[in-house]
């Protein structure tokens, strides 16, 4: 089972019609019908949370316009020219000029070793050294702007631009996560805790956290064990992200993994979970050893989890996940002979025998 291939799946929250915050929507996106905006100053002066604002200005701090932008303003935004909403914050003041003269340290330091040299040839300096030699010999003497190559005019964040971004601070976070949440989502949620808590400084992991604990409700009602363990590895880089990994929460997906549990309470192929001669994903197994195994092993005997079937009992577990650290070579053969076999008619879990569909 592949760790990340499941952990970017997108999970809707319930819409809340009061927030005025649009969320594009780039499921079954088509590249053949796309309605692109050219509305860029709604997207400019827009002062709810606007999340192509708050990525773009995050990017775009102290960059020129003669850029190659990336096209996924493009499909997941229907931006059709960024460079006409790049000049569009310039022009409203969000993006301001960089004053080239007065921060020429800044500047030098975004050029290439090969632009330096070339800086440095022209004004009859040595070109020997690392790149911060280059840069202090350059800040020696006078360089003015017409002596940049202007690809370095870059625009910088102004006042009005960094009150935004720290005012929305979470838009950017929601968009570098994998935890899926909705814009809209996220801030339905955000005003819960806040009433809750009687404060307006509700912390982003903590909305987030709220978030995915209600779907690990969710996704065990619905005995929906991937994405249960989806949402357990989040939980867990949750708490990694605050110095307080939370190894049961790991432990949970490394059980849900060899159990063989998936979505819609039904039992994975076994033949599936060892295609790479592993039941771990690469991923988790190297998440595995950055802690102790013992401290793994004392985590996964702590693990509280109700499966209706797995294919592993807990100290086979403890012997595959003890292999998998100190990089032995799993016994496939033995692995799939001991294991538990599911039953086709069991009233617990769903099962198809996938072996009768091979040729």
């Amino acid at each position: 089972m592949e760790l990340f291939k499941k952990i970017f799946s997108k999970i809707t929250g319930k819409k809340n019609s009061d927030i005025k915050a649009e969320v594009t929507n780039t499921l079954n996106f088509s590249y053949d019908n796309i309605a692109y905006t050219e509305d860029y100053k709604s997207i400019v002066l827009d002062e709810e949370p606007n999340v192509v604002k708050a990525i773009f200005l995050h990017k775009y701090n102290n960059k020129s316009l003669e850029l190659n932008y990336p096209h996924y303003y493009q499909y997941e935004y229907k931006i059709k020219d960024t460079k006409k909403l790049h000049q569009e914050f310039i022009n409203k003041g969000f993006l301001i000029e960089l004053d080239i003269e007065n921060n020429i340290q800044a500047v030098l330091n975004m050029m290439t070793i090969a632009e330096l040299k070339e800086l440095l040839k022209t004004k009859g300096l040595k070109v020997s050294g690392k790149k911060a030699d280059l840069v202090e010999r350059l800040l020696t003497i006078n360089i003015s702007k017409n002596e940049i190559h202007p690809k370095y005019y870059v625009y910088t964040l102004s006042e009005k631009a960094i009150n935004y971004l720290e005012k929305y601070d979470f838009l950017y976070k929601l968009h570098q996560s994998t935890y899926g949440i909705e814009l809209e989502e996220y801030i339905h949620n955000k005003n819960e805790l806040e009433k809750a808590w009687k404060t307006n400084k509700v912390k982003f992991n903590d909305v987030c956290w709220a978030i995915l604990n209600k779907r690990t409700l969710k996704y065990s009602f619905n005995k929906d064990y991937g994405l249960l363990r989806n949402n357990f590895y989040d939980m867990y880089v949750i708490t990694k992200s605050e110095g307080k990994a939370n190894l049961e929460l790991l432990c949970n997906v490394l059980y849900i993994d060899l159990s063989g549990m998936e979505n819609n309470n039904s039992v994975e192929d076994l033949e599936i979970m060892f295609y790479k001669n592993s039941p771990i994903a690469p991923a988790l197994s190297d998440e595995i050893k950055k802690y102790k195994l013992s401290d793994i092993i004392d985590a996964l005997k702590n693990v509280r989890l109700n499966l209706p079937f797995s294919y592993f009992n807990l100290n086979q577990m403890i012997n595959i996940i003890t292999d998998e650290y100190n990089d032995l070579i799993h016994d496939v053969e033995k692995l799939k002979n001991t294991a538990n076999l599911p039953n086709e008619e069991s009233e617990y879990y769903n099962y198809t025998d996938f072996s009768k569909y091979r040729f």
